[in-house]
């Protein structure tokens, strides 16, 4: 993955018991890219599937990759959308990779990614309605991160469990 200007990243956070419809892995994925896939449709005016494992595409072209993590109270979806981003630094940054969803079909990075070239304002309020967002982080939990940083990962014992 490779991020920068152009890309908007998304996270979504679902507490277990309220949402038994995010079940399985494969499950969770289409419950979230199915509402992303009618939001960006609205949008723009061309179709939208769903391709591989978790990934949004148009006409073969992926613009959204996606993951999740998933543990017993909650799952976290995250992902990105490509609005702007200059595709030819991933030819230059990222080597192909070893494992690729069959609609990939072997193309470069070029040839497989597009953009949305919408606005990144947009997709945030899109997104926001999408998921019924009530609230916003206006501030950034500094005293929570650097609690976390000193009592796991800045502790050798963390990063080498990896």
């Amino acid at each position: 993955m490779l991020q920068g200007p152009g890309c908007l990243n998304y996270t979504l956070v679902v507490k277990n018991e309220r949402s038994e419809a995010f079940g399985d892995v494969a499950h969770a994925y289409a419950q979230v890219l199915k509402r992303h896939r009618s939001l960006i449709e609205g949008l723009i005016s061309e179709p939208v599937r769903i391709e591989g494992i978790s990934d949004l595409a148009i006409g073969g072209r992926k613009f959204s990759g996606n993951a999740q993590h998933r543990k017993h109270g909650y799952t976290l979806v995250h992902g990105s959308f490509l609005l702007n981003f200059d595709l030819a630094l991933m030819e230059i940054c990222l080597p192909m990779p070893s494992r690729q969803p069959a609609y990939r079909r072997g193309r470069s990075h070029q040839s497989f990614l597009r953009n949305l070239f919408l606005d990144s304002a947009t997709i945030r309020v899109s997104l926001k309605r999408e998921w019924q967002v009530d609230g916003e982080l206006l501030e950034i939990p500094s005293r929570n991160i650097e609690e976390l940083v000193n009592r796991r990962y800045a502790c050798a014992e963390w990063n080498r469990k990896f």
